[in-house]
Formats: C-alpha cells, structure tokens, sequence
C-alpha cells in the first residue's frame, strides 16, 4: 500500500529533497547586565509610553550594534521582547539566563550559524556585556522542503 502511495505521488522516482537546514534555533545567554551599555530603565519607559499610547505595536530602538522592534509586552519570565527580520531576542535584568535569543530561518539560511554567532558576540560587545558561562541551546527546528 505504501509504494503505490508513493507512485501515485511521486511516479516511479525517490522524492528528491530541494532544501533543509534550521529553521530556528533557540539559545539562552547568561550574561553579566549589570556591567554594561544596556539602559533597562529607558526599556521600561518606552514599553510603558508604548502601552499606553495604543496606537503602535512596536517601537524601533537601537541597542548597541543593532536596531529593533521594541514590543509593548514581556514574555516569562522576561520582562522585553526585542525583533528584527534576523531573531527575537527576549531580555531580563535580574535573572539568569539574562537572554533568550531566537534565531529566525532568514539568518540561519542566509547569514549561516557561525556568522549569527559571531553577529551575536559583536552586539554584546557594542553594549559592553559579557557572557558568565557559556550558551545552551534549548531547542532546534529543523527544515525540509
């Protein structure tokens, strides 16, 4: 029943795969906030002005290397939610891991991981943060088309 299935779909050739690799990729980062660049009072206030105006969903900010979507929501336990076309980055100050970072298929598939990684070390570093302990991954997505 199965390989007339598949001739039925296929015709007598093996499905060819046209595309794969990650889809996302999800890291927490335990990063030192407290010795740096990253103004979380001036978040607070511009997610506060922001929910409250009702008007836009997002604000557009700058953050060391890097600009992106303020969003007027936090996502547990993280107080900010941060977006660009590349990842979403959500933050929190006085909880370890400090950062969760979501790496959309846009970067993975045209950026490649050791350029998101090293894209990744350059803000940090724009912001003067620095990592306690290494990454971990905490989920992957995988493609295929």
């Amino acid at each position: 029943m199965v390989a007339l299935a598949r001739q039925i779909s296929f015709g007598t050739e093996s499905p060819r795969l046209l595309l794969s690799g990650l889809d996302s990729l999800y890291v927490s980062y335990f990063i030192d906030m407290q010795n740096g660049r990253l103004d979380f009072d001036d978040l607070a206030y511009r997610r506060e002005r922001l929910k409250e105006s009702g008007r836009n969903k997002f604000e557009e900010v700058r953050l060391g290397s890097m600009s992106f979507a303020l969003q007027p929501y936090g996502s547990k336990p993280y107080s900010y939610v941060l977006e660009n076309e590349l990842l979403r980055i959500r933050l929190g100050e006085h909880i370890q891991p400090a950062c969760h970072i979501q790496f959309y298929s846009r970067a993975l598939m045209h950026l490649g991981l050791d350029r998101c990684q090293e894209m990744i070390g350059e803000w940090l570093q724009s912001l003067e943060l620095s990592c306690k302990r290494e990454e971990a991954v905490s989920r992957v997505d995988w493609a295929f088309d």
